[in-house]
């Protein structure tokens, strides 16, 4: 389980305070929010990419609390497509990440499979559309295969074909037990997926409806 408690999301202003929730394993969970609510430091929060000076987020497996490298191999977060390295491919970032996070190499034929990418896959970055970067993203996350999946905005850049092909990607990894929390503007349809859906806006983060039961 991903624990927040007492969170407060503080920039050069206060974004919002007292946040908390829990991610389960084999559970979607949505969070809608408009632009600038502080979404995106939510889940850098979360993910241990800054930190924050009053409240936590800590994972607890089996009622212990893990240490950080524990931590980082089982939760991955790729914030956008802005972060990718425009000279390196899309094979590239495949395989880093495959070796960073010790996954199978299986994982790699599998996203590119999944996602149709052969033609442009050992491409530099530069020349994708932004709907190829976000592909590749969406491929790091399969390949990592960490037990939490922090996703900011999935679905920039996919056509509606693409986006049904993400909303059956989560169904997938939620029956494997992952735990999903992503972000979107609140008009987005594929909330309904969710299992559980939060909302920040003016500071405020409250939960929109009770969590479904498996």
């Amino acid at each position: 389980m991903l624990q927040i408690r007492n969170l407060r999301l503080m920039t050069n202003v206060l974004l919002a305070d007292r946040i908390e929730f829990d991610l389960h394993k084999g559970r979607i969970y949505g969070l809608s929010a408009p632009n600038g609510s502080g979404k995106s430091t939510l889940l850098r929060t979360i993910a241990g990419v800054r930190n924050e000076k009053i409240g936590h987020a800590k994972l607890i497996e089996k009622d212990q609390k893990l240490s950080a490298k524990e931590v980082k191999k089982l939760i991955y977060y790729f914030e956008s497509s802005t972060w990718f390295n425009p000279a390196l491919s899309g094979w590239d970032y495949l395989q880093l990440v495959c070796g960073l996070w010790k996954s199978d190499k299986k994982y790699i034929k599998e996203a590119i499979d999944y996602w149709q990418m052969d033609s442009f896959i050992h491409t530099p970055i530069k020349k994708y559309s932004l709907g190829m970067k976000q592909k590749v993203l969406l491929s790091l996350y399969m390949v990592a295969n960490a037990d939490y999946w922090l996703l900011d905005e999935p679905t920039i850049g996919l056509d509606r074909a693409s986006i049904k092909r993400f909303e059956e990607l989560l169904a997938i990894k939620k029956a494997e037990g992952k735990a999903i929390l992503f972000s979107a503007h609140e008009s987005e349809e594929f909330f309904s997926i969710c299992d559980q859906q939060f909302r920040l806006e003016l500071g405020i983060f409250k939960l929109l409806d009770a969590e479904v039961s498996a």
